[in-house]
């Protein structure tokens, strides 16, 4: 089996056609930019708030025991490892998981809210 990739693969080196294929333009962009092909989930980074009154922190996704509890308009910055989890990727709870059910897109600070 030739050990060559299609990095290094020398044309006419006489180990056949090359079987990986180096992926440009519009078909490389959305890998680059952290989307796997066929994936929904992207690592994009945002800034998403609290929602009222608080969210716990998790130290892995799916688990029961809370790490810390963030308050309502805290701003977090992180991203969506699915359409469930959120993981912090800056300040104090770097690394933790939070409900995306428990963010917002505006800062609650700014919004009405209205209780029963």
């Amino acid at each position: 089996m030739c050990e060559h990739d299609a990095f290094t693969h020398t044309p006419g080196s006489g180990h056949g056609t090359t079987r990986r294929t180096l992926l440009t333009g519009a078909l490389a962009a959305p890998l680059v930019a952290g989307v796997s092909a066929g994936s929904a989930t992207a690592t994009t980074t945002v800034t998403r708030w609290v929602k009222p009154p608080y969210t716990d922190a998790y130290p892995a996704m799916q688990v029961k025991n809370a790490v810390g509890r963030l308050g309502e308009a805290v701003p977090v910055t992180g991203y969506f490892v699915n359409t469930t989890w959120f993981k912090i990727t800056t300040g104090k709870m770097a690394g933790t998981y939070v409900s995306g059910s428990g963010l917002t897109t505006t800062n609650p600070a700014t919004q009405t809210f209205a209780y029963p």
